[in-house]
């Protein structure tokens, strides 16, 4: 029977064979002549006669000529039924295309749908708060207390470095290690660990929210962790020397008494590092917030090529850095997420010319103002920045509405936008602000000219390309912020019930002088 079956296979394909070998052969002179004599005769405009003339040709065995010809018909009308019928063509969506196009827009149009799909599940997860809260205060208390052994040792050996750096009283100083945060505190232990654990949760929030994982493995090139110094005013100048024995590339030979001198005059109650990550505070009352602030800005600011300057495509000096509002919002969110409140900022001399923001980031009702920045276009009396300004401007002109409007815009990206902010981040660690943030909010088109302005180091080309982009960014952000941070939208909130929430501290007792006493 198998071989029967066989026998009648082959004499099929014998006959297949033989017939398209007649097909083959069958081109002789008198069709070819026939071939020349329909063509000339045919209109030039005639898509039909071209396309009837091909599919006879393709009787004859005149293969080429029928391709030729079933062309020339799709030249001159590309929807000509006769002509893609006879090329295999399918009719999709009200046109002409190949069944491998057809194919490929139908397999796009349902990955399109999926995302939708996907994208609302996502909006409707942020409502529950699932999405932004990836960990919890249960979770991150056992993590954090379980890492406590095993951390003394590292934790011990900062204090004894710090100590020995300035011949402290070690009886004063306690030191916790987390799995990412590493603090040496002039307090009891307990404190040193309350601190970790708000350090921890920071870390593991915002890495979540940056990267897909509470276990990002950010601060890995430096040891694993980041490290605070939170001492009080006298032991400053002791905190940069250990910190430039400790990474002396970062801060130079003997370059700390110049920097010890700057915060001197200049009444600065820290200095930071994003690469090593590293902290240096010298105020006792607002030490909750300081790191929770300090992580989330070195969660996203650690190994970015222009977290302090832009490149210039012309040559010369950098620009200065256009990416304060990524750093500023995300250590603002940060702490308003973590410990309720954000009051890191608490300088007394004019750092800050535009407002003394220090005066002060601390209770201010962020979604209200940031609701009157988007509707009315000012703050407090103050016109505000477009998107495009705020990247421009420099930290020393900024005023409070800046800070908030920093805030709010990180919070549209981790709850509107957080897919291309993810790639934002991903893009920052290979080029500059501009570059970065044109591959992921521009058009194609953007995109291209982007890549054309780079190679022929056009960089005025690429300031106003991006500036084209960042205002189409801004309209974004103000048309969802008008309704997200009205009151009963989607993103006006309290931060009463933050996990580590913190009172603002009193201010310092006057000194009888017209100053503050500095704390002990």
């Amino acid at each position: 029977m198998q071989i029967g079956r066989a026998s009648r296979i082959a004499t099929i394909l014998m006959l297949v064979l033989c017939a398209a070998t007649s097909r083959a052969t069958a081109q002789s002179p008198a069709d070819k002549a026939e071939y020349a004599r329909r063509y000339k005769a045919l209109d030039a405009k005639d898509a039909d006669g071209f396309a009837k003339l091909g599919i006879w040709c393709k009787e004859k065995g005149l293969e080429t000529y029928a391709g030729l010809c079933l062309k020339k018909a799709l030249r001159i009308d590309p929807q000509n039924k006769i002509a893609n019928e006879a090329l295999g063509n399918v009719l999709y969506e009200g046109a002409w295309t190949t069944p491998e196009a057809a194919a490929a827009n139908e397999a796009a149009k349902k990955a399109r749908a999926d995302a939708e799909i996907a994208a609302r599940a996502a909006k409707e997860a942020r409502k529950k708060g699932t999405l932004l809260d990836p960990a919890n205060e249960e979770d991150n208390a056992r993590a954090v207390s379980s890492s406590f052994d095993a951390g003394r040792k590292d934790a011990q050996e900062l204090v004894d470095a710090f100590v020995e750096a300035g011949g402290f009283d070690e009886t004063r100083y306690s030191g916790a290690k987390s799995p990412h945060v590493r603090i040496v505190v002039s307090a009891p232990e307990a404190e040193a660990r309350r601190l970790c654990e708000i350090g921890e949760y920071s870390y593991r929030k915002l890495s979540w929210v940056t990267f897909g994982s509470p276990e990002s493995k950010r601060f890995e090139p430096f040891g694993g962790a980041m490290e605070f110094m939170l001492a009080d005013d006298p032991e400053m100048e002791a905190s940069i020397d250990l910190v430039q024995k400790r990474w002396p590339a970062l801060v130079g030979h003997n370059d700390f008494a110049t920097m010890a001198q700057y915060v001197r005059k200049n009444h600065l109650e820290f200095v930071d590092f994003l690469d090593p990550p590293v902290h240096l505070h010298w105020n006792p009352e607002n030490r909750s917030s300081t790191v929770a602030n300090a992580v989330g800005r070195a969660v996203v600011g650690t190994l970015l090529t222009a977290k302090f300057a832009e490149p210039n495509l012309a040559g010369g000096e950098k620009q200065h850095s256009m990416m304060n509002w990524l750093l500023e919002g995300a250590g603002v969110w940060a702490s308003l997420e973590t410990v309720g409140i954000n009051d890191l900022y608490r300088i007394d001399g004019t750092r800050y010319e535009g407002d003394d923001i220090v005066k002060k980031a601390m209770e201010i009702p962020w979604c209200d103002i940031a609701h009157e920045i988007a509707s009315t276009g000012s703050a407090e009396g103050r016109a505000s920045r477009t998107f495009p300004q705020l990247c421009r401007s420099h930290l020393r002109d900024w005023y409070r509405g800046d800070l908030v409007q920093s805030w709010a815009i990180f919070d549209y990206l981790v709850r509107e936008r957080q897919t291309e902010y993810r790639a934002l981040v991903r893009a920052l660690a290979v080029s500059g602000m501009r570059q970065a943030f044109i591959e992921v909010f521009g058009t194609e088109a953007e995109k291209t000219k982007a890549v054309q302005f780079v190679r022929s180091n056009d960089d005025r080309g690429l300031m106003e390309l991006f500036e084209q982009v960042g205002d189409r960014f801004d309209r974004a952000w103000h048309d969802w912020a008008v309704k997200a941070y009205a009151r009963g939208g989607s993103a006006n909130r309290g931060f009463e019930s933050a996990p580590f929430r913190t009172l603002p501290a009193a201010p310092p007792p006057d000194d009888g002088k017209g100053g503050k006493k500095k704390g002990k």
